[in-house]
């Protein structure tokens, strides 16, 4: 079921950016992991915004933790509608996207 980001409380946009945090961590090893043997240096470009994404998420758990509890509900940025920066701004529709 899709939620309006608008309506998300404050612990279901902790839980969504920790989610984003692990996703997009995830892409960035598999792009380390497909261009380490042509592409090295790149590799290890992917790899270090690897670690800075799990450093993100780390710190976002510690924080729903001490906040909110252990129970972290899953969300995923999927489920969520209007997450884009032109769709929380009267007239504006351009596109800017939030991330």
């Amino acid at each position: 079921m899709s939620k309006n980001f608008k309506d998300l409380s404050e612990p279901e946009i902790l839980a969504l950016a920790i989610s984003n945090e692990e996703t997009d961590g995830r892409i960035y090893a598999d792009f380390a992991a497909r261009l380490k043997d042509n592409y090295p240096a790149t590799a290890e470009v992917f790899k270090e915004m690897e670690a800075e994404e799990d450093t993100h998420r780390r710190r976002l758990i510690d924080e729903f933790r001490r906040r909110f509890g252990e129970h972290i509900p899953l969300i995923r940025r999927e489920e969520v509608r209007e997450t884009r920066l032109a769709d929380s701004k009267p007239g504006h529709r351009d596109g800017a996207s939030v991330r």
